[in-house]
């Protein structure tokens, strides 16, 4: 729902997850439901709010032996880290998980060394991530690699078309890629 722009129904849904989870004493669950929560209150410029529930949520995951779960909300809180305007925390938090070659992991350590500098190296970075992108078919990296790239490189040739019709599909309506700019 938060792609689709839907952020404050899918806080909703989560509350109410995040609700049930709790009356049954599911740890695996209450860590799921918090680290979505954290990834959506970053999306929505709550970043010590969504730190708080993605931090918690990794803990919680690593208590329950969920290393897989526990590396994805590290990439979430890396991605908090960069909505908030924090580079160098995204880039250490990534470095911490140095092994993790998603292309998640590739979108966010590209984004946060563009923004770090030197700028070259992180356009390169985002390209070779956009092309692997591709590869793997990661629409949905594609279509967030677009958007950094539209910042990041602009005068390179034309992505629009390339992602409208992975924007469409996968019904994305709004993401949140880029530090929100006071």
């Amino acid at each position: 729902l938060s792609d689709q722009g839907h952020w404050e129904q899918a806080m909703v849904s989560l509350d109410e997850a995040l609700a049930v989870w709790r009356s049954t004493g599911h740890r695996h669950g209450i860590a799921y439901a918090q680290g979505l929560r954290g990834r959506l209150l970053a999306r929505m410029s709550a970043f010590d709010a969504g730190r708080d529930e993605l931090v918690a949520a990794s803990v919680l995951h690593r208590e329950v032996g969920a290393e897989g779960d526990a590396a994805q909300v590290s990439l979430w809180l890396a991605e908090c880290y960069l909505l908030a305007g924090e580079p160098d925390a995204a880039l250490r938090l990534l470095d911490d998980g140095a092994d993790d070659e998603s292309v998640a992991a590739a979108r966010l350590r590209a984004t946060a060394t563009w923004l770090t500098g030197p700028a070259t190296d992180g356009v390169g970075a985002l390209h070779a991530a956009y092309r692997r992108a591709g590869d793997e078919a990661e629409a949905y990296e594609r279509v967030c690699l677009a958007e950094v790239l539209a910042a990041a490189d602009p005068g390179a040739d034309d992505r629009a078309d390339d992602v409208a019709p992975l924007r469409t599909g996968l019904g994305i309506v709004r993401l949140a890629v880029l530090p929100v700019s006071e």
